[in-house]
């Protein structure tokens, strides 16, 4: 369950990052960051790096005081569209007072980059991005300094299509910016793509002209501005910042292109053009030219010979030993021969080919020639040693003075043989607890022989904090007054804090609730993620738990309404955990209760808060079916009769579900979102559904639905009044102008737009339900038009009071998106994306997935349903697909379908998941009503004398009958021994 990878730049300097000489950056998955300062997606990213040492400050290292003067934590990401840099800086004196060229003069980061990575050699300074990103002043009225992006290098400019957002903190500020990739002279950014990259930090406490006072740079070498040498070595990864060594672009030197080999013939290259570089690695594309249109399979026939020695495995960077293409295991050489594929050009098979090849670029072989190659007098020669085979071989030849991470075969472990741990239902906890106020206005909470002691703050407009009273029933101040209860229940505690506004105006009350876990502490979860920084902040209603674990025992605190949930946060800072909400309005006349629990904990297992919380949200309720998107297109389309059978019974799909096509608006072709469903043929998916039932009778059709997007261009003067709003004014959209984000609240135009949306689905389609994507909000959480939603604001940190009214998307639609989600359930079925947000939702139930761009999303739905969409930025393969299935149960999760276009033609792991109906999850399995899923070894059981059948899946997702699983008996308790090899599943199905 961890969350961040801290990386430690000297290390990584040094050749030891992650065995590999790139810095990932990890891929953000879908949707966008909203970009509004408040990093609600980018402080997750793997790819985290720290500004925190005297090392590290390359500029006023006499003026530098400390951790509390200068430091901070940066967050980069990437998708196609943008490369995203955010920070969270402390900061004890933000000033900036500049603009446009001179926003050095005051706190800012800089932003280098050289990008695409130029080799050694051919750097240039002059050509390097130097961009700076401000902060601005946080002041009000006239005397406001907004935050601003400039860039100084290569040109003096705005960088275009830019966007940044910054908000101030009690220690400092958050900041965070898009830089699009077209603004780099970067097209089509993909996975392996190289750039040198260092982001510095300035600080200038005083306003002075003549800069900077200190610097803080991701390096600690002497710093030289735009020194092209003097950067990390980066390249774009997945979305857990992994660079693919099959995938990177290392800058290299063309030595051949095009150079076609007859059979049996071999070839010397002129390597002229790199013969004195300090050339480490050779890079080889090569085919077997063909008259196919298509990939027609491969044999050896390449052998590469630098310096009169023929590369062998033992040179290889990207190839194992073997690898798959499609069902097959296929062996990479024969000796010094190379397996190379019939192909008319260098592009992959598709992934319904027999011949994709997953894992690695089929075409290109990169060897490390660093002990083989010369100061000068280097012979390279390629020869065609397939004799038999007429096909020319055709190759491109390139050099490079750096070398690709090494491909590593990773070693499963085999089936335990010793001693194996016992699982089975833990049943409702009964912790031992005490709890009561202090005369400090604590609630002090007493475990055994720990004691925990929660703090409570509530700010006031003097500026200040009130507390408890001795008591603890509650706090009186002049604005406003709280009344305290708390209810004991068998594992845990719930507490209400009813907040009364006596005051003629709207009152802002920042809250927090606070415990400092002590010295002793092992580890800290927030938000489900595993935190090993000593300062973090999640703001997320799914799993709005903070909990601190020790070896013996644990403590968690967890927002429960619907507005702690939807607009507070889970924390972090050193030793103490907590809950905070820093936008919450008490309106004039009104009062808002605001409710968390202590869940004291008798046991170090992570899970054991997760399924006592589930058991008391009463979340443990049935997931009827496999689920999987399949689409009236190709290969669906191409299909016969009985192929697609065989790709239902595949994917154990007894709920499939269609999207809408695109619309062809006057700019452009797009998705039909909205209010375009109304101009487009949706009906041709019922094609599908027609046929799917009469093949698979019983199976459930479902159709794609989105309730603020929508795309005509009428929508932005129709809709104007239900428009979202970015913190600067301009229109909210998804990434793209072209599709435009709405509010729909209750009884507006845009809600009656989406209640005829809803009603039209039911009405032309075949269906049996809707998928509703992005339940609660999309892309941005809080929309800063004109509406207010009665209960947030931004609160000035310094000084206590609004500053700007807004609105928290989730609450602001609340209303709408339950009785629309009524709507639609007693129309038929519904199936939502992301888990709920709020308490209301949560009592509502019907299956919701996460995305798993990233597997750590699947922490969103331990607390609700806990399924994983697969993900179709990785999954190729159903091999692919059947190793997320597996990596699921690690975080307790079943799994759906993602990419139609993938297909399986026999049941794997989901042909067992369902109907579920969870009991317990754990770390790599779920025990359930209806069965347990696992993918580890244990003994198994339900604590009865339950009779069950047994289904185990070997390494590449196949049924297999070569492993048993014994059942045995334990003072009256049957179990399952199983006892499986890494990367083996198993289903034990209850009679």
């Amino acid at each position: 369950m961890s969350r961040v990878r801290i990386i430690t730049v000297s290390a990584m300097l040094a050749g030891s990052f992650a065995g590999a000489e790139w810095l990932g950056i990890a891929r953000i998955s879908d949707p966008p960051p909203p970009i509004d300062g408040s990093l609600a997606r980018l402080a997750t990213s793997p790819t985290t790096l720290r500004w925190n040492r005297m090392e590290q400050i390359v500029y006023g290292k006499d003026k530098w005081r400390g951790k509390k003067d200068l430091s901070g934590s940066l967050f980069l990401g990437w998708d196609p569209a943008n490369l995203y840099v955010a920070a969270t800086v402390v900061d004890d004196t933000v000033v900036q007072p500049y603009l446009g060229s001179d926003i050095y003069k005051g706190d800012h980061l800089e932003i280098l980059l050289d990008v695409p990575r130029r080799p050694v050699g051919q750097r240039n300074g002059k050509r390097l991005v130097q961009i700076g990103i401000s902060p601005g002043n946080f002041a009000a009225g006239d005397a406001h300094v907004a935050p601003e992006i400039f860039q100084w290098s290569p040109r003096v400019s705005v960088v275009k299509g830019a966007r940044i957002g910054a908000k101030r903190t009690a220690d400092g500020y958050r900041i965070e910016c898009a830089i699009p990739w077209t603004a780099l002279g970067i097209d089509t950014p993909t996975e392996g793509l190289t750039l040198g990259i260092d982001v510095a930090l300035g600080d200038a406490d005083m306003v002075v002209d003549s800069g900077q006072e200190t610097l803080a740079s991701l390096l600690t070498t002497r710093w030289v501005l735009r020194d092209p040498d003097r950067m990390l070595e980066a390249a774009l990864g997945d979305t857990s910042g992994t660079v693919d060594p099959t995938r990177i672009k290392t800058a290299f030197v063309a030595v051949a292109e095009n150079l076609r080999i007859a059979r049996g013939e071999s070839a010397a290259i002129d390597v002229a053009a790199v013969d004195t570089m300090a050339v480490r690695e050779l890079i080889v594309r090569a085919r077997l030219e063909t008259e196919n249109q298509a990939v027609a399979g491969g044999t050896p026939a390449l052998v590469v010979e630098v310096n009169g020695v023929k590369l062998g495995p033992s040179y290889i960077r990207n190839r194992l030993k073997h690898f798959d293409m499609g069902p097959y295991q296929m062996s990479s050489s024969a000796g010094t021969r190379w397996f190379v594929f019939y192909a008319p050009d260098y592009k992959p098979a598709p992934i319904s080919s027999p011949y994709f090849t997953p894992g690695i670029n089929p075409y290109e072989f990169r060897f490390d020639v660093s002990t083989l190659w010369l100061p000068h007098g280097n012979r390279v020669r390629i020869s065609h040693a397939q004799p038999k085979v007429a096909n020319p071989l055709v190759v491109d030849v390139g050099a490079s003075e750096r070398l690709s991470p090494k491909m590593k075969e990773r070693i499963l472990k085999p089936a335990p043989t010793g001693a194996i741990p016992t699982f089975e239902p833990a049943g409702p906890a009964r912790p031992d607890f005490t709890y009561r106020p202090t005369p400090k206005g604590e609630l002090a909470v007493t475990l055994g022989q720990r004691q925990w002691r929660i703090q409570s703050a509530y700010s006031t407009t003097a500026p200040g904090w009130a507390r408890l009273t001795e008591d603890g029933r509650g706090v009186q101040t002049q604005n406003y007054h709280v009344e305290r209860s708390i209810t004991r229940h068998p594992d845990h505690l719930h507490v209400f804090d009813r907040i009364t506004n006596t005051s003629a105006e709207d009152q802002p009350v920042m809250v927090r609730y606070t415990l400092d876990a002590g010295s002793d502490l092992r580890t800290v979860y927030i938000a489900g993620y595993r935190i090993e920084t000593g300062k973090s902040r999640i703001s997320t209603g799914t799993h709005p738990v903070s909990l601190a674990m020790y070896d013996d025992a644990g403590i968690a605190l967890v927002s429960e309404d619907d507005v702690l949930r939807a607009q507070g946060a889970n924390f972090r800072e050193g030793t103490k955990i907590g809950i905070r909400d820093d936008r919450l309005v008490v309106a004039k006349g009104k009062s808002v209760t605001l409710e968390f629990s202590v869940y004291p904990l008798d046991t170090a297992d992570p899970f054991a808060p997760i399924n006592r919380i589930r058991r008391n949200w009463n979340t443990n309720f049935t997931i009827d079916g496999s689920f999987a998107f399949m689409v009236q297109r190709k290969p669906v389309t191409t299909m016969t009769d009985r192929q697609l059978l065989a790709q239902l019974k595949g994917k154990s799909a007894t709920f499939i579900c269609s999207f809408m096509g695109n619309y062809a608006s006057k700019h452009g072709s797009v998705w039909a979102h909205g209010s375009a469903f109304k101009y487009i043929d949706s009906t041709k998916e019922n094609v599908l559904f027609k046929r799917v039932k009469r093949l698979q009778p019983g199976t459930k059709t479902f159709f794609y639905y989105h309730a603020f997007i929508s795309v005509h261009e009428d929508d932005p003067i129709r809709y104007a009044a239900d428009a979202m709003r970015r913190p600067d004014g301009s229109r909210a959209c998804y990434g793209d102008p072209l599709y435009p984000l709405f509010m729909p609240r209750m009884g507006s135009p845009f809600a009656r737009l989406q209640n005829e949306l809803i009603d039209m689905h039911f009405k032309l389609l075949d269906i049996d339900g809707i998928y509703w994507d992005e339940m609660a909000y999309s892309m941005y959480r809080y929309d800063y038009g004109k509406r207010w939603d009665g209960v947030s604001a931004i609160i000035d940190p310094g000084t206590h009071r609004i500053t700007r009214k807004i609105a928290n998307v989730t609450l602001a639609t609340l209303s709408w998106r339950l009785a629309a989600a009524r709507r639609i359930l007693k129309r038929g079925m519904l199936i939502g994306n992301g888990a709920p947000v709020t308490r209301t939702f949560t009592k509502l139930h019907f299956p919701r997935f996460q995305e798993t761009g990233s597997i750590s999303n699947l922490t969103a739905g331990q607390l609700y349903t806990p399924i994983g969409l697969g993900d179709h930025l990785t999954e190729k393969t159903v091999v692919d697909c059947y190793r997320d299935m597996l990596a699921g149960l690690d975080y307790g999760a079943v799994y759906y379908w993602y990419f139609d276009q993938i297909v399986a033609t026999e049941p794997t792991f989901t042909s067992v998941m369902f109907p579920i109906t969870p009991i317990e999850l754990g770390h790599g399995f779920i025990i359930a009503n209806e069965r347990i899923l696992t993918n580890r070894s244990g003994m198994f059981g339900w604590g009865d004398a339950s009779e069950f059948d047994v289904a185990v899946f070997d390494r590449r997702g196949r049924r297999t009958d070569n492993i048993a699983i014994p059942r045995r008996m334990k003072n009256g308790k049957a179990y399952a021994e199983v006892r499986i090899p890494e990367g083996y599943g198993v289903a034990l199905i209850r009679r």
